[in-house]
């Protein structure tokens, strides 16, 4: 495969790790927030009660975390339309169903080819014409491949 090729694959893989990235910070979130309202298991024994503030700290914790996600959304966003500006432009369908699909909607090859009704073989060729187009699409309009 042309490094061009690797390129524009990377390129479109930009919202898939963008989406990666926020799942895994929600999924944060939510072990945090679960933490936060679990009551703790008393032993019995008295403790220190010390300048310790551990739900001030969780609090403050998922405030950062949550405007995180927030800048992580919009970021995001901006990935996605870029890329589907690019998309957008394929004058195939077949190629544009195909990359929406891997790169806009995330599917896997089975799962495409099925919708489809085509073999993966295939439509992974139809990606493959699609990537060239993609990289043409790129090179025209200046936009930059990571």
């Amino acid at each position: 495969m042309s490094e061009e090729n690797n390129r524009t694959k990377e390129y479109l893989r930009q919202h898939e790790l963008s989406v990666l990235k926020i799942r895994t910070l929600e999924k944060e979130i939510a072990e945090l927030t679960e933490g936060l309202y679990r009551s703790p298991i008393s032993d019995g024994m008295p403790h220190s009660s010390g300048k310790s503030d551990p739900t001030g700290t969780f609090g403050v914790r998922l405030a950062d975390m949550r405007k995180e996600a927030e800048y992580l959304w919009e970021e995001q966003q901006k990935i996605r339309k870029s890329i589907e500006r690019t998309l957008y432009r394929l004058k195939n369908a077949e190629q544009f169903a195909v990359l929406w699909a891997k790169y806009i909607e995330l599917k896997d090859w089975p799962e495409i080819a099925d919708e489809q009704d085509r073999t993966v073989r295939t439509v992974q060729r139809i990606h493959g014409q699609g990537l060239k187009e993609v990289s043409e699409i790129i090179r025209e309009t200046d936009n930059k491949l990571p």
